[in-house]
């Protein structure tokens, strides 16, 4: 069948509109999440000058709403509605949004240790429940917000972000898996569950044998329990692994003196002056037993 000279311009001039259409609607995508990062910034700007910016982040909300309509693999529009889903307290959905925009959680968790060596713990806590948000799998943000607990004394809700990062985060780096796991028996001890802590240290020591926190903790908790001999053993295990570290001098100080072992004693605390000529207890110790002639 042969198609006339009008109609075969008229498929072509659709086949253009078409094209134009299918040019021009991520452009015009690009153009609304554009316009819609600026109310963003609006609105945080006038946040942290106490305003009142509902109005902007209504209508970043429907202008990333259109760029999507227009294109759906628009990142950026996806970042944005993540941003907007944020600040409306929708976590799990902005985590989603900002993983489909392709913002990486580490990229938070960053943004997070920042804000925590400059001092600001609140916005290193935002920052590292956004980071949980998009990559609930990986481990270090879990691990650095519970630190922050730490920090304020706040063991229940440290213990309960180790127990998270143990049950689901991974570790790509050893030294995450180990402070997870040392900071969740450290938080079981301060909470009064000795018991359930040995389970975490005993993990340590046989897991990562090179480190010397996992010996220092288990020696001051089987010491405690009454296992006088193992603690002598891990603590002078702990000195093999890293004897430029004063704290199982100390502890063996403690031990000794506890024993009456005084000449021994008065050695581990002297070692301990010769790492750090400060530590208050090392010189009332070396202080009074010299005193004695001991």
């Amino acid at each position: 069948m042969r198609i006339g000279r009008r109609a075969l311009l008229g498929i072509l001039a659709l086949a253009g509109v078409i094209a134009a259409m299918a040019v021009a609607r991520p452009a015009l995508s690009r153009g609304y999440s554009n316009a819609a990062m600026l109310a963003l910034y609006r609105h945080a700007h006038l946040g942290a000058e106490g305003a009142s910016p509902d109005g902007d982040l209504a209508r970043a909300d429907a202008l990333l709403t259109r760029a999507l309509a227009l294109d759906a693999g628009n990142a950026a529009a996806h970042r944005g509605r993540g941003f907007v889903l944020w600040q409306r307290g929708a976590r799990q959905e902005a985590g989603a949004e900002w993983r489909r925009g392709g913002i990486p959680g580490a990229d938070f968790t960053r943004s997070g240790r920042q804000a925590q060596k400059d001092g600001d713990a609140a916005r290193a806590m935002d920052w590292y429940d956004r980071a949980i948000a998009t990559a609930p799998e990986a481990g270090e943000a879990y691990v650095r917000k519970a630190g922050l607990y730490e920090a304020a004394e706040d063991w229940q809700a440290a213990l309960g972000l180790y127990e998270q990062a143990l049950a689901v985060a991974s570790f790509p780096e050893a030294w995450m898996e180990r402070q997870a796991y040392l900071g969740h028996a450290n938080a079981l001890r301060k909470l009064g569950r000795p018991d359930d802590a040995l389970a975490d240290y005993e993990w340590l020591v046989a897991h990562a044998p090179d480190y010397y926190w996992g010996y220092v903790r288990l020696g001051e908790l089987v010491w405690k329990q009454g296992d006088v001999a193992r603690a002598e053993q891990l603590f002078l295990r702990a000195i093999a692994v890293d004897p430029d570290m004063k704290w199982a001098y100390r502890g063996l100080g403690d031990l000794y003196l506890t024993l009456g072992r005084d000449a021994d004693a008065l050695r581990m605390y002297q070692k301990t002056l010769e790492i750090d000529p400060n530590d208050p207890l090392a010189l009332e110790r070396v202080e009074s037993l010299s005193a004695l002639g001991r």
